[in-house]
């Protein structure tokens, strides 16, 4: 798991307008690095432990996200409080404000501009039939949602047996392509008021939903009721796609919702025009004769439609080979084509929970693709991908070879690309029905090289393709895998090829039969024991002996992140993009208001891409603001940092945060200054 907590907050740790606002939950964070950092005694963070080590790991993680989803969401409202979200444009541009809806204001917590998707979720109070988003320049920008907003969609009384038949059509809560989030019975004397909200997204309470079909029936069956007056309502909230383009570094971006045409609301009134409604027809008949209904379910139909095996955005042609079980994409800045990747290879695995080893007989078993969906929208395009691995179920009893037996993994892997963003993402979900092996996703890369260049702390490592010679004397030959933080990327003159990952840590880079160099990462390693003494890779035990792990076989459905990344010849961007894979924009709504800050901004300007900005927090004593990067490059460089005001001191200080030397203010607050290769640097900014 990854967990950057000084990240997540670093938009709202260096407001001095806040400085209150934190100070009062520095307990809080305090508390869940300590909740973290339970998780982190050598054989815990390993996974070199008992199963019931590992299950308290996995509360405290869950608490320690809690914490942190919760603090980052008020600290970023807090920050939307201070912003001044009026349009910053004159009239004609900005046309009439008097229909803006809200505001959303979406963050950048990395270094330099950035583009991406924002998912969120808000609740639209007023009623239009559409809306759109505009920027801070008044173009518009081309979102996505789902859900339709308020509206009044019925409103008509009914006699028992236009009910009844209305509740046959309603299958556990779902009708005519919805579904019915919540509703409410009332019962005045003679008549029943049943209150429904429906929903084109999300799901049925399904307990709630039996409940109240068990209170509906006994009340139609009660003969002293003979009417029921039936009002639906659409869900207010809506999840809205939009891509976020050029968010400043450090910073965040304003948009704002404008509503369009008022929708006519739908009334009783209506509905008593057409003869064939009132106790004739069923409520779902009445739904798909309402334009907005029919318009979904026809939504629905063409969403379902088999289309090509292939997407694209800017930058990128993805499509699938369903005969090798991979996808080529194509370049179309170097026009330079990747093939064969995302290619699921399992091998067998009768080693401990320390250490990966083959049994003598082993070979490998490739997943084939047995089905292809296509999704294409304003905001991304989809492929999603259903393969079948067809493994043995376990080693053999004499743990030298694979069993006999077979069982069918599933695997679902959704391919994603975005306008203006030059990554392909890929969210896969495995099914594992297998134990004693590993399941590994591999890279081939087009291209002849000799390093890797791996994601460390505070730096970026160069490691030789391959291992070293083994003499014997080692306690452990040595192996191909290496550890890895948020990528790995393999690089030659011309181009590169980077695969980010969120919580994937054993990768291993190796020359494949073409001579190339192929990136495989580690998904799964499935064992049942915590050290055994029988295994070719290690000699005797690591660790304490006999103790069995069932659960670390994986048994059930794992998911995992990845984005694929090629290159031009400038590899340094690409890591950024591998950055911003792991700490995605994040988006707020707010109303529009005035306030003390712009509706654009960056607090942290970093002037050099080989200068990664890590922590930006206030000092431990409260009074001055801490900005801490490190150097990738093994030479020297020089970098500028501007923050969003000018302070009056700036001191470059130890991670204890002592001052060691002052450093120069020119204009506008700017701050330059001399970094050595791979070295970490610590500025404290302070009035």
């Amino acid at each position: 798991m990854h967990l950057d907590i000084s990240q997540r907050f670093s938009v709202s740790d260096i407001t001095n307008i806040q400085k209150t606002y934190l100070t009062n939950h520095n307990s809080i964070i305090h508390y869940a690095w300590k909740l973290l950092m339970q998780c982190h005694p050598h054989d815990s963070i390993c996974g070199t432990s008992i199963d019931q080590v590992a299950n308290e790991m996995r509360v405290r993680f869950d608490q320690v996200d809690q914490i942190s989803k919760e603090l980052l969401n008020q600290f970023l409202q807090y920050i939307c409080d201070q912003i001044d979200t009026r349009i910053p444009l004159p009239l004609p541009l900005a046309g009439d404000q008097s229909n803006i809806l809200s505001s959303i204001i979406v963050f950048n917590p990395n270094d330099g501009l950035q583009t991406g998707l924002i998912n969120f979720n808000m609740k639209i109070e007023n009623q239009y039939s559409t809306f759109e988003i505009i920027d801070d320049l008044g173009n518009k920008i081309p979102y996505d949602h789902s859900g339709i907003g308020p509206r009044e969609l019925i409103s008509m009384a009914l006699d028992k047996k236009a009910l009844k038949q209305a509740l046959r059509m309603i299958h556990e809560g779902n009708v005519a392509g919805m579904i019915i989030r919540d509703f409410e019975i009332e019962q005045q004397e003679k008549r029943v008021i049943i209150r429904a909200t429906l929903s084109d997204h999300g799901s049925v309470d399904i307990n709630k939903w039996k409940q109240g079909i068990a209170r509906l029936e006994l009340l139609i069956a009660d003969p002293s009721v003979n009417e029921y007056i039936v009002n639906a309502n659409s869900d207010p909230e809506i999840d809205l796609l939009l891509v976020a383009r050029d968010v400043p570094g450090h910073g965040y971006r304003s948009y704002w919702l404008r509503g369009c045409v008022e929708l006519r609301h739908i009334t009783s009134e209506s509905i008593k025009l057409n003869p064939l409604i009132q106790g004739l027809l069923p409520v779902i008949s009445w739904f798909t004769r309402i334009p907005l209904f029919a318009k979904l379910v026809e939504g629905n139909k063409q969403e379902s439609a088999r289309l090509p095996n292939k997407i694209e955005n800017d930058y990128f042609l993805v499509e699938v080979q369903p005969v090798e079980g991979t996808i080529n994409i194509t370049d179309k800045r170097t026009h330079q084509v990747y093939t064969g990747l995302n290619r699921f290879i399992d091998s067998a695995d009768c080693g401990d929970l320390y250490n990966y080893c083959p049994p003598e007989r082993d070979f490998n078993v490739y997943s084939r693709i047995n089905n292809v969906e296509h999704e294409e929208k304003k905001t991304y395009q989809k492929l999603i991908l259903h393969s079948i691995l067809k493994i043995p179920a376990r080693i053999s009893n004499d743990r030298k070879s694979r069993s006999r037996a077979l069982v069918n993994n599933i695997i679902k892997s959704t391919i994603t690309v975005v306008p203006g963003l030059p990554r392909i993402d890929i969210h896969t979900e495995i099914d594992n029905q297998a134990c004693d092996h590993r399941l590994r996703v591999h890279f081939p890369a087009p291209f002849i090289s000799t390093q890797s260049l791996q994601d460390g702390h505070f730096e970026i490592v160069q490691r030789p393709i391959g291992t070293p010679n083994y003499n014997g004397t080692w306690e452990e030959p040595p192996r191909p895998e290496v550890p890895q933080r948020q990528f790995t990327s393999v690089v030659n003159d011309h181009i590169s090829l980077t695969i980010a990952n969120r919580g994937l840590p054993e990768v291993e880079v190796f020359k494949n039969e073409n001579g190339n160099a192929e990136i495989a990462i580690t998904l799964l390693r499935c064992v049942g024991w915590l050290s055994r003494d029988d295994i070719s890779t290690r000699k005797g035990h690591a660790g304490p002996m006999g103790v069995a792990t069932p659960e670390a076989q994986m048994i059930g459905k794992s998911s995992f992140d990845y984005s694929v990344i090629p290159g031009e010849n400038n590899w340094h961007k690409s890591i950024h993009y591998a950055y911003s894979f792991n700490a995605p924009l994040r988006a707020i709504s707010t109303p529009v208001h005035p306030g003390t800050i712009p509706s654009k901004c960056s607090f942290i300007e970093n002037r050099n891409e080989d200068f990664i900005i890590t922590t930006i927090k206030s000092s431990e004593d409260d009074s001055s603001l801490i900005v801490r990067g490190f150097n990738i490059l093994s030479t020297p460089i020089d970098i500028s940092i501007k923050p969003w005001r000018p302070f009056t001191h700036a001191q470059l200080v130890s991670l204890g945060e002592k001052i060691i030397d002052e450093l120069s203010i020119a204009d506008e607050g700017l701050i330059n200054f001399h970094v050595g290769g791979n070295k970490l640097i610590t500025i404290r900014f302070s009035d």
